[in-house]
């Protein structure tokens, strides 16, 4: 994402909240300098770590007066909020220089520290450009047959580099002890799915708590060098070839394909560095392609199964489901008992979704039995 991209949101996300924060925007001095105020609790006549707490809390105010605004939790955009959670996060980062203007206990309780700070709106922009184009990344597994001089090589060197790359780029990946137990007990599944099943593999993102599965196959041949060149090293040929498939769709979002080769003396130094070669150029191809087409806010139908919960508790669940920021609709498929289960129209992932209901005040008790994508199970 280009910084006209990156400054165009930042304008159309701070524009909404601007005529609400004048006082705030007044005080910010031009050139990055502002002034901002920040408050520190004391507890148990600990002055020290109050002081330290109420600038620390001064410099994010900082920070959020040159971003242009201060966002509440029930802003609309979710891009906005996590742009502006991840660089106000890191304000240290961002000031360049401050003078204490003001520092004092104002009651037993609060410490309150007054700073003149000059901000660096270079590195905001950065950062702003950063954190959107990362925001939203769908989360991935990885699985590749490799061969290596018609020997199966496991764990795939592949795998690993391609998975080293997409998280270099921002992507997020299921944990590895979920994929080995996966791997272990779907010897014949994954086959299927590196060999093209789109289905197949699908089952196994969603076993896995995927939301884009990367499946493929790399093989490496080694061959003697030209005899002119009068040298004992080898050269490891590879060929690699890689889907993508959203988990939730089954829809192939992006393949790519690539052949490398590396001279090399060492047999398992020359397969490591074909194999990195073709896992940089697939990536290259695929990750743009990727991005492009993955909308973490597409609307989608998640599957709700919700247990110890009796009828007229789902009825009111239903109702309070309705209310919460990305929900369309609301389908009953059925109660049986103290089980319901509730086909929710949503735009965004399940993931995303049980992290609202949860955060619902009324529905804070509840507890996540398990989500994967399309689908949760919660309890009562």
């Amino acid at each position: 994402m280009n910084k006209t991209i990156a400054l165009f949101f930042l304008s159309f996300f701070f524009i909404g909240c601007a005529s609400s924060n004048k006082k705030d925007a007044k005080q910010v001095q031009g050139d990055g300098w502002t002034t901002s105020e920040g408050v520190g609790a004391i507890v148990d006549g600990r002055i020290g770590k109050a002081k330290d707490d109420a600038l620390l809390d001064a410099k994010k105010n900082a920070v959020k007066q040159v971003l242009g605004t201060m966002v509440s939790a029930s802003s609309t955009s979710q891009s906005g909020e996590f742009v502006n959670s991840t660089i106000v996060g890191k304000s240290e980062g961002f000031i360049e220089e401050y003078a204490v203007l003001e520092q004092k206990a104002v009651s037993q309780y609060e410490y309150i520290v007054k700073i003149k700070a000059k901000v660096n709106k270079a590195k905001i922009e950065n950062a702003i450009e950063q954190a959107v184009d990362i925001q939203g990344r769908p989360r991935m597994m990885v699985i590749v047959e490799e061969v290596v001089n018609t020997r199966s090589q496991n764990p795939s060197v592949a795998a690993v580099e391609t998975e080293k790359i997409y998280v270099s780029k921002g992507f997020p990946f299921v944990d590895s002890a979920t994929v080995d137990k996966i791997l272990a007990s779907n010897a014949k599944k994954i086959r299927a799915a590196v060999q093209g099943d789109a289905n197949l593999a699908r089952s196994l993102g969603v076993d896995a708590g995927a939301e884009v599965i990367l499946t493929g196959t790399a093989t490496v041949t080694v061959t003697d060098m030209p005899a002119h060149l009068n040298t004992s090293m080898k050269s490891y040929q590879s060929v690699l070839a890689v889907r993508a498939i959203d988990v939730n769709t089954g829809e192939v979002l992006a393949t790519g394909q690539a052949n490398a080769a590396a001279p090399h003396i060492n047999a398992v130094t020359g397969t490591q560095i074909a194999l990195q070669k073709a896992a940089a150029q697939v990536s290259d191809q695929m990750i743009p392609v990727i991005v492009k087409k993955w909308d973490p806010n597409r609307a989608q139908t998640i599957r709700l199964l919700i247990t110890g919960m009796d009828y007229t508790a789902a009825r009111d669940f239903r109702s309070s489901l309705t209310e919460l920021r990305g929900v369309d609709a609301v389908n009953p498929k059925g109660t049986s008992g103290e089980a319901v289960v509730l086909e929710v129209q949503f735009q965004g992932t399940s993931f995303v979704l049980v992290d609202r209901i949860i955060e619902h005040p009324q529905y804070k008790s509840l507890k996540v039995l398990e989500v994967k994508p399309g689908t949760a199970w919660l309890k009562q």
